[in-house]
């Protein structure tokens, strides 16, 4: 049985030098640590041993030596330390749990289970529509307060409508009563979305990002769309043309997105996409988001020609 993980500050002095050298003998490391560390050669031994239990390194025998190798790069331990932490700062109660999904903080099991069912009833389908599968049941952490949700995103002063978001790979959500004009249910699919295409692409343009998961959470009304498609038509007289409602789709400006229609926008373009050339190349274009040409066999351009005429005819 392998033991835990977690790398001591002794073992990770072991594993710089099995990194740098591998294979490298226990002789060779006894005597890279001999003067900066003072460790007797069984310690260095009983070190070893531990590693090799956690399924951090392995060992070859060659007569009477042994060389050791790594199993786990330098970036997968580091990830594996951060895993640990997050898990420190996370941790607690766990309030629910299903398939897919492990549910912690703010106890309000009906709340949770709301969440729980609506993530659940989505997750093949996302899944298989952006090709990615998750290792291991995903965390979500419901916050007493809104307040609590944003300092838990990095933000000392969050604007009203930011009630769920990701980051370190948690699913973070605000309690059930800061929804009014957007369910919780859809804010979590959404945003499950995009802790997903996170995954496959961390470089995926914010707003990719956000029109796919406005696209598979599916909150947003034709009628809402289009009403937005005419007010960015009000406001602007030449607002029909490629670069102004392009300028629209393309802002990442997060704060900025909300005000600029980006949901509704995004959300045509992805389901353009999907109409138009099939999910699998909506897939395929969350890899690769500016190679228009690889993707969908058009230059950037001719895309959003052709995109501007789906969106007149549908939403116009």
């Amino acid at each position: 049985m392998l033991e835990s993980r977690t790398i001591s500050d002794a073992e990770w002095q072991i594993m710089r030098i099995v990194w740098t050298q591998s294979p490298v003998t226990s002789t060779t490391i006894i005597k890279a640590l001999e003067g900066v560390t003072g460790w007797m050669p069984t310690t260095v031994k009983t070190l070893l041993s531990r590693l090799v239990n956690k399924g951090i390194l392995e060992f070859e025998a060659k007569g009477r030596t042994f060389y050791y190798a790594p199993l786990l790069t330098e970036v997968q331990c580091i990830q594996e330390e951060m895993k640990n932490m997050i898990e420190k700062v996370y941790g607690g109660t766990l309030n629910y749990e299903t398939t897919h999904f492990r549910f912690k903080g703010h106890q309000d099991e009906p709340y949770v289970k709301k969440l729980a069912n609506a993530l659940e009833s989505k997750f093949t389908q996302i899944t298989d529509d952006l090709q990615q599968s998750l290792d291991e049941a995903l965390l979500v952490y419901t916050h007493a307060s809104q307040s609590r949700l944003h300092s838990a995103l990095g933000l000392l002063d969050g604007p009203k409508w930011l009630r769920a978001g990701y980051l370190w790979g948690i699913l973070h959500m605000a309690p059930q009563t800061c929804f009014d004009d957007l369910s919780a249910e859809d804010a979590a699919v959404h945003t499950f979305t995009q802790l997903i295409i996170q995954k496959i692409n961390p470089m995926t343009p914010y707003w990719l990002q956000q029109a796919v998961a406005a696209y598979e959470s599916q909150w947003l009304t034709k009628e809402r769309i289009i009403n937005a498609v005419s007010e960015l038509v009000a406001h602007k007289s030449q607002s029909k043309t490629h670069a102004f409602i392009q300028m629209q789709v393309m802002s990442d400006a997060f704060l900025s997105f909300k005000e600029l229609k980006g949901y509704e926008m995004g959300y045509t373009v992805t389901e353009f996409i999907v109409v138009t050339y099939g999910m699998d190349k909506l897939a395929a274009f969350i890899r690769l988001p500016h190679d228009f040409e690889s993707v969908f066999g058009l230059e950037e351009r001719e895309f959003w020609d052709k995109w501007r005429v789906f969106l007149i005819k549908n939403y116009q």
